[in-house]
């Protein structure tokens, strides 16, 4: 069954920033100096990009950074070896070998990226799925939390709950003295919280699984008013948080795979 998209069409273009930076830079230095400069500038680009990726890996423990890592890793090196870069390998055979790892890895990337849609944030799928049965509405915003229902596990099955939600991109989980808190991500938003966290989660949407089985639900007016129409304000919050306890009980009936499945199934685009 179709259903049409509620949010507001977001950027598709912010993953082309670095790379257009890094190809005027590019261009740049081979002017101004030689094409021995231009890849001085595209090996220190994609070492910076593979810590960059490297770092979603430590926040994320998804597996599809790891591997977007060391492919960067290797394309830097490749730039720095080949024999006007500016540590030219003497031994044609570390090249060839460089190259080996480089389809190796390259594969892996392709399975995790184009088979599995890994590597992409799904906050976006979740707003959309959190909207589908929202009726139209002018109640009105409000930032204070909201209950969303009640729901049974333990402190384990929450915490590996937390992982699973994490390693798939899915929500941003964070640990507070008697709850855990998950803030959904939305493809744009990686820059931000990777190197920030902690502020990451000010003044965004956020749901609250406490150790008793309580879970609130708080709605930032940013992704409120990110949605094409005016919903029930109430309604939209109460369906964020039962979306959410649904994902908990497929998680604890071991259907895990169900919540990604169910997510993936809205084919939003990869850049958004």
């Amino acid at each position: 069954m179709y259903y049409p998209n509620k949010l507001r069409s977001g950027t598709k273009f912010t993953a082309l920033i670095p790379a257009l930076i890094m190809l005027t830079l590019f261009a740049f230095a081979v002017v101004l100096f030689d094409i021995r400069g231009g890849l001085a500038v595209m090996f220190v680009s994609f070492t910076l990009f593979s810590v960059f990726s490297f770092f979603l890996y430590l926040r994320t423990h998804n597996s599809s950074f790891l591997a977007g890592s060391l492919m960067q890793l290797l394309f830097g090196l490749y730039f720095a070896t080949v024999p006007r870069g500016i540590f030219p390998f003497p031994d044609e055979r570390m090249a060839w070998f460089l190259y080996l790892c480089g389809i190796v890895i390259g594969v892996w990337m392709v399975i995790l990226v184009v088979g599995k849609r890994k590597n992409k944030f799904k906050g976006r799928e979740v707003f959309e799925l959190a909207a589908r049965a929202t009726e139209l509405s002018a109640d009105g915003f409000t930032d204070r939390p909201r209950p969303a229902g009640k729901s049974t596990y333990t402190r384990d099955e929450l915490m590996g709950f937390a992982e699973y939600i994490r390693r798939n991109l899915i929500a941003l989980p964070y640990r507070e003295e008697d709850r855990v808190v998950f803030v959904p991500i939305r493809m744009g938003n990686e820059y931000i919280f990777t190197f920030s966290p902690d502020s990451f989660r000010k003044g965004r949407t956020w749901i609250g699984f406490d150790f008793h089985g309580n879970i609130t639900v708080s709605m930032s007016k940013s992704d409120y008013l990110a949605y094409k129409e005016e919903l029930s304000f109430d309604q939209l919050c109460s369906n964020l948080g039962q979306l959410f306890i649904k994902f908990m009980e497929y998680y604890k009936k071991g259907e895990k795979e169900r919540i990604v499945y169910q997510l993936n199934e809205l084919k939003l685009s990869q850049w958004m």
